[in-house]
């Protein structure tokens, strides 16, 4: 066979590959931009909200963006006093998660210790979350282990397990043969969402776990153009079945935090 027409073919093959390239790499770049200008706008309408927030996520989730992109004062300030809402609320969880957000873990031990001991429920997933906190200062209950490395989560059950995991891996508690079940959760996560076609704030959270927990692998670009499709005018998003428990609008702070995280973690900038 003639080399020259061989030679030709390859590098027509390279050079289609290399275009191919330059365009998937302005598809991703555009869709970072548009992921941060929809997370700002969202993060706009958050920060304004006047309204109880009745979910100490919701400011634990804006702690968790200062956090890793914007290290803003005035967001640490946004975080403090929204947790002040939850003063007096005796559940492990309350103290857990505010210590974790304002960066007082260690100094709030005792305290969250005397409520751990008095609570009377540690074998839900938000008791286990709320141990996950001090997984390294606490001998782990049985009952938490059950829970925690579960195979047949569901759900809210599902996502709340795998950021329990999150915080026992981050403070040293997850053995390597125990982080495998923070993957197969990761997994999970990723086949629920794959499986359920309408927008929520379970989706939500689903793919913001994801992101958070850095299995970006098994995130797909559509879920994160949905994501932004789904933002209402005013900067919000809603899930018509999930505010009827908490909130009298649609528009939705918990949905609302929850897909301002996952775009923030996308776009791997601070939105605030």
């Amino acid at each position: 066979m003639n080399p020259k027409p061989v030679k030709a073919i390859l590098l027509g093959v390279a050079l289609f590959a290399f275009v191919l390239a330059g365009v998937q790499t302005r598809r991703a770049a555009a869709l970072r931009q548009q992921a941060l200008e929809s997370a700002q706008r969202g993060a706009t309408w958050l920060s304004a909200l006047d309204i109880p927030l009745k979910d100490p996520g919701i400011p634990w989730i804006v702690s968790a963006i200062d956090g890793e992109y914007c290290h803003e004062p005035r967001v640490a300030q946004y975080v403090a006093q929204r947790f002040e809402e939850f003063d007096g609320r005796r559940d492990p969880i309350y103290a857990a998660l505010r210590a974790l957000a304002l960066g007082r873990r260690d100094e709030a031990f005792e305290a969250f210790a005397k409520r751990w001991q008095k609570s009377l429920n540690k074998g839900d997933v938000v008791s286990a979350m709320a141990f996950a906190v001090y997984c390294d200062r606490m001998p782990r209950p049985d009952v938490v282990s059950r829970v925690m490395f579960s195979t047949t989560s569901e759900g809210y059950e599902l996502t709340h397990q795998f950021l329990a995991l999150q915080y026992m891996k981050q403070n040293g508690c997850l053995s390597p043969s125990e982080e495998k079940v923070l993957t197969l959760a990761a997994r999970a996560i990723a086949e629920e969402q794959q499986r359920d076609p309408e927008f929520s704030d379970l989706w939500a959270e689903r793919l913001a776990s994801l992101l958070y927990g850095d299995y970006r692998r098994l995130v797909e670009t559509s879920w994160i153009e949905t994501l932004i499709a789904k933002q209402e005018p005013s900067g919000a998003w809603s899930d018509p079945r999930f505010p009827r428990r908490f909130y009298k609008t649609p528009e939705n702070p918990h949905t609302t935090v929850l897909a301002v995280w996952a775009l923030a973690e996308h776009s791997r900038a601070c939105p605030f």
